[in-house]
């Protein structure tokens, strides 16, 4: 038995020495079929919330009006939730009632697909009565029960199908596949930052193209924020390079060839960081034809190495010796900060004998650039004579 199982299964027990039922439900055991790294275990039980607080010394009852009570066990926590059914749903996401029940194969029924919707006990006995196993399988997505009920009473799980055949290179199963496209508009009644948490995860996801492909053809990913006009190009990249969110946004707005780019990233809720480290990769990537000094200078090495992944993965190609080489062209620059120049804005200032204003900034901009690109060298006597040079283009002498 898998060590995270094994002490987990005391929790399991100790529900079924005070007489209730206990099972592992959902992605743990879905992951330890697929022989996968398992997250999160979560546990279901046909204890009612106030049973589970008497069975258990410390716990933590952080949704207990929906049956979840937060177990600590050996210093490890695990969401324990009583069997459920759910009445209906009303706004798209949560059902207008939860009513507790003694039925595991009910608790399971109301899951999105059948892979999530297996169980296991303390003997790591399998309960499937969905056909979950089957599907992992035949490598197929399929929800439990009718897919077109599934999908309209949370239309994210249209998402979550896609979001699992990127992660897992699976395809969807024809019935669920059909609901999926019919019923994609109703993605437009999912909140933004619900969606954009699937779609991140979808392109980090090894399989993406093969799920972008799928959204393509299926129409959906013009129900998605500022995607109305996407077709090929996204499923055209690779996206497997990309190493941080920032760098999946700021390639989605350049395949889209979005010009409002505050405006796309905000439609999309992303957090301030996200939105201005994005917002910076782009902005590597319209100067990239700046000298390579100053744009690493200016922008910082770690912005331009994700502007060049962006790049490589538009068109295709990889950048791992391009980052190398990277690395070691900002290493050998000769400042990395204006503070690393021989002269302060102090002694600028003394030296042409005019008072601080917005002039001092523009020239010692002026000097970061000259030396960074090799005009001058970065010496105190080099520096001076650029001063000296600027002062005279600035006030020349007046002839009588």
């Amino acid at each position: 038995m898998n060590d995270q199982f094994t002490a987990a299964a005391a929790v399991l027990k100790k529900l079924n020495q005070h007489g209730h039922e206990a099972f592992f439900v959902g992605g743990c055991v879905r992951d330890l079929i697929l022989k996968v790294p398992v997250n999160d275990i979560d546990i279901a039980t046909s204890a009612k919330p106030e049973e589970v607080i008497a069975v258990f010394p410390k716990t933590i009852p952080v949704g207990i009006e929906h049956g979840t009570v937060i177990v600590r066990e050996a210093g490890v926590s695990y969401e324990v939730t009583t069997f459920r059914t759910e009445g209906e749903y009303t706004d798209f996401r949560r059902p207008s009632s939860v009513s507790f029940t003694a039925s595991l194969e009910q608790d399971l029924a109301r899951r999105d697909f059948t892979f999530n919707a297996m169980a296991m006990d303390e003997e790591m006995r399998l309960y499937d009565p969905f056909g979950g196993k089957r599907a992992l399988q035949n490598k197929v997505i399929e929800t439990v029960g009718d897919s077109r009920e599934r999908f309209t009473e949370d239309p994210l799980r249209i998402m979550r199908a896609f979001r699992f055949a990127a992660k897992l290179g699976f395809i969807l199963e024809e019935r669920t596949k059909s609901a999926a496209g019919d019923l994609a508009f109703l993605l437009k009644k999912i909140s933004a930052e619900r969606k954009r948490d699937e779609w991140l995860k979808l392109l980090s996801s090894p399989y993406a193209v093969r799920a972008l492909k799928m959204m393509e053809s299926l129409s959906c990913l013009q129900q998605l924020p500022g995607l109305s006009s996407a077709s090929t190009e996204l499923s055209a990249a690779d996206w497997t390079n990309l190493r941080t969110n920032a760098e999946r946004m700021a390639l989605l707005a350049l395949l889209l060839k979005k010009t409002e780019i505050l405006h796309f990233l905000r439609e999309w809720k992303l957090s301030s960081s996200d939105i201005k480290m994005t917002s910076a990769i782009l902005s590597a990537v319209s100067v990239c034809r700046l000298p390579l000094s100053w744009n690493l200078y200016t922008s910082g090495v770690d912005t331009v190495i994700s502007a060049l992944r962006v790049c490589g993965a538009a068109a295709g190609f990889c950048t791992y010796a391009e980052e190398e080489r990277m690395q070691q062209a900002y290493q050998q620059l000769p400042i990395h900060a204006r503070s690393e120049l021989p002269v302060s804005g102090l002694e600028v200032s003394r030296f042409t004998g005019e008072k601080p204003g917005p002039w001092l900034g523009e020239l010692l901009m002026m000097l970061e650039k000259a030396v960074v690109t090799g005009e001058i060298t970065c010496s105190k006597e080099d520096v001076i004579q650029y001063i000296r040079r600027w002062k005279d283009e600035r006030n020349p002498p007046s002839h009588a």
